[in-house]
């Protein structure tokens, strides 16, 4: 049986751990690297601004901000009085940038979903739970300098657990109505397929991201397997919420997005006629005619003018063929 409070067996635990957070620092730079582009576009103004972008920004840097911590205390070689606040700036930035993520996937699932205002009400109770438990841990959190290893290893770690099981709760949510949402509309068109797969991708994530480190926490083992497995859900949330987010803004190649929503008309499940606001369910269930517009209805004639536009907010106008009024 192993003595996990060991204070050998601490200190390999935490030697791991390190490796592991260096190893997830250096995959998300380099994942941050090579989409730099993405947020130059944005900076020039060759893509619109939308306020759902503060999220998805908000996201990628926190999280960048974090592995730059988790790199600094990495390498410690000698006694420093700042490890504390170095890991309270640590799982801040951290907790933030998970907290940005839920925010992507709570902003799809709304906007796809249309829900009604119980369920956003829900969403908002646990991402505010989700706030205040990630608050408690950041303010609990200590910082320990270990000479044998010359770091600045974690302590009180295992506070992290609540807020693991209620984030999780928060984005296994969102995705699920985001599924079920699109399984009520299934239609054979390229955007619903590129969407189903999107959720599907996105709880998969979500499930491998939180699963092994709530079960880690719960045990409690030592500091060193607490802190573990948390870079590392880290990546996956942050890596998978803002890829879906920008995938989405280059399925079509259009200046607009479905989380642009904002219009209080929009229809789900039919459109107003004249209005020029194509609802998402009926680009779903119709974009399989894209490439193939053999039909004799007027409302297809012409669909293949122009790419259809995806987004939901910005109208899709009279070259698509729809009836004027």
């Amino acid at each position: 049986m192993v003595n996990w409070h060991d204070p050998l067996v601490e200190r390999f635990c935490t030697r791991i751990a390190f490796i592991l957070s260096d190893i997830c620092a250096g995959c998300y730079i380099w994942e941050f690297c090579i989409s730099i582009r993405f947020d130059w576009d944005h900076l020039v103004r060759k893509r619109p601004l939308r306020l759902n972008l503060i999220a998805y920004m908000g996201a990628r840097y926190l999280a960048l901000l974090t592995f730059i911590g988790i790199l600094r205390v990495s390498y410690v070689p000698g006694p420093i009085t700042t490890c504390s606040t170095w890991w309270h700036f640590n799982v801040t930035t951290g907790h933030l940038a998970v907290v940005m993520s839920s925010i992507l996937l709570g902003i799809r699932a709304i906007a796809i979903a249309r829900c009604s205002k119980s369920i956003i009400a829900v969403l908002v109770v646990l991402g505010l739970a989700s706030l205040g438990t990630s608050t408690l841990a950041d303010v609990t959190i200590r910082g320990v300098y270990i000479a044998e290893l010359h770091v600045c290893a974690a302590t009180n770690v295992e506070h992290e657990r609540v807020n693991d099981i209620i984030t999780a709760s928060l984005d296994t949510l969102c995705l699920a109505i985001l599924v079920c949402a699109l399984w009520a509309v299934r239609g054979e068109g390229g955007l619903w397929r590129f969407l189903a797969a999107q959720g599907m991708l996105g709880f998969v994530a979500a499930t491998v991201a939180y699963v092994p480190s709530v079960i880690v926490l719960m045990l409690n083992l030592n500091d060193g397997m607490n802190q573990l497995l948390g870079p590392m859900t880290l990546t996956s949330l942050v890596v998978c919420s803002t890829r879906m987010y920008r995938n989405l803004l280059d399925f079509d190649d259009v200046e607009n997005d479905i989380l642009s929503q904002t219009t209080p008309n929009l229809q789900w499940g039919h459109y107003t006629q004249g209005s020029g606001d194509v609802p998402l369910t009926y680009i779903i269930t119709r974009s399989s005619n894209v490439d193939n517009a053999t039909s004799s209805d007027p409302r297809t004639d012409r669909v293949d003018e122009r790419k259809v536009d995806i987004s939901i907010g910005n109208s899709v106008q009279e070259p698509y063929g729809l009836p004027s009024q």
